[in-house]
């Protein structure tokens, strides 16, 4: 299966408002943590 987010794509995924609403702004720290989820999910379970 092909990835849902290619590389490099990650913090545009992480603070798009269409997907996550104004959470990217209202924490500051939600982007940051989302990237980082998102590459300890993709080194765990490699393609």
């Amino acid at each position: 299966m092909a990835p849902k987010i290619k590389p490099g794509r990650e913090e545009e995924i992480a603070s798009d408002p269409h997907i996550w609403g104004d959470l990217p702004e209202r924490f500051e720290n939600f982007v940051p943590g989302l990237v980082a989820a998102i590459q300890r999910m993709e080194q765990k379970w490699q393609a």
